[in-house]
């Protein structure tokens, strides 16, 4: 299978870890967004031009933020759909996203695989405008591959990633206040350096109980943490083909534990105590082997370590910063 391909089958891994845990489901709409978002008023600071506010959504266990992102369909008609973020997928559009930008179902029609992809344009979150983007799309939402999530039934339109936001040099998430900033300066002082792996996701280096170590950023992912299968030992160092051939003719390690205790995790001086992780070897997760032997070679740091933090990816600098308070005005400046 092509590298693109491989690539677009994880975009939805994490999802797919923890998305099966969903409360009562409503259908997403535009007055629930709005209704939703923080007031203006708790943003007071003029010298932050985009702001993009988020909410979490009702058809699950609220740890996704949705944007609300206009854009045009095949037909060059205005329309609106409700993304989620995930920083360890790609922009993918899901089958209510596929019914508003291709209302004539022809998107497949001339395709001969279940895989298209598709460029979105005019795209506007309303501070936020990029002029194009490119999607992904499958036929099923990707059912043969991975747990379906229950939210592809409930107007979710399908998920953007960092590639999004590929033109800024600077994106910060502050969680408390349900807010995304483009372009803002550094939350912090400190920072850690920020690498991209074979698949485009951003790791950063850790200590895991005193052990140096590195872990995937994935806001995608509910969990505190999720470990690598030898997580006690060194990572493993792999040549990109030698990583491909792994995630795809490797029989990953199966086992019913579901946790592992770490006593300590650090990012550069912030320390976290007593985590609860989630075990990459857990037969609870129902997932792909090709996407379990990701995860048993990766370690991930989740939404449940980072949602009362700001972090920050600075891509001018490749450097991640993570601020342990909330910032007294959104743009995050000391």
């Amino acid at each position: 299978m092509k590298h693109g391909a491989i690539k677009a089958i994880y975009t939805t891994v994490f999802m797919a870890l923890l998305f099966s845990c969903a409360s009562s489901p409503k259908k997403l709409s535009g007055s629930y967004f709005d209704s939703n978002i923080p007031s203006s008023q708790e943003f007071s600071d003029d010298t932050c031009e985009k702001h993009i506010p988020f909410v979490y959504g009702p058809a699950y266990k609220s740890y996704m933020p949705i944007l609300k992102v206009n854009t045009l369909n095949l037909q060059n008609e205005e329309t609106t759909l409700f993304l989620a973020f995930d920083s360890g997928a790609s922009c993918m559009i899901y089958t209510n996203g596929l019914k508003k930008i291709s209302p004539d179902n022809s998107l497949f029609e001339k395709s001969e695989s279940n895989y298209v992809s598709l460029t979105l344009t005019n795209l506007s979150t309303g501070t936020y405008n990029l002029s194009s983007a490119v999607f992904s799309a499958q036929k099923d939402d990707f059912k043969e591959n991975v747990q379906k999530p229950r939210e592809l039934k409930y107007g979710l339109d399908g998920t953007v990633g960092l590639d999004f936001f590929r033109g800024c040099k600077t994106l910060t998430m502050d969680f408390p206040r349900r807010m995304m900033i483009v372009d803002a300066p550094p939350i912090c002082e400190e920072a850690v350096k920020m690498e991209k792996d074979f698949l485009s996701h951003y790791f950063i280096p850790v200590a895991i109980n005193g052990k140096n170590d590195t872990a995937v950023i994935d806001t995608g992912a509910e969990s505190r943490m999720v470990l690598r299968l030898e997580w006690k030992s060194d990572a493993p160092v792999m040549q990109r083909d030698d990583f491909y051939f792994y995630l795809w003719n490797h029989t990953p390690v199966k086992s019913s534990e579901t946790w592992q205790k770490i006593d300590s995790l650090e990012i550069g001086s912030l320390a976290f105590t007593n985590i609860k992780a989630l075990d990459s070897r857990s037969t609870r997760v129902h997932i792909p082997d090709s996407v379990r032997n990701y995860v048993q070679l990766t370690n991930l740091i989740g939404w449940g370590l980072l949602k009362d933090y700001m972090i920050q990816y600075d891509f001018e600098h490749s450097l991640f910063r993570i601020r342990n308070t909330p910032a007294e005005k959104s743009c995050g400046q000391t």
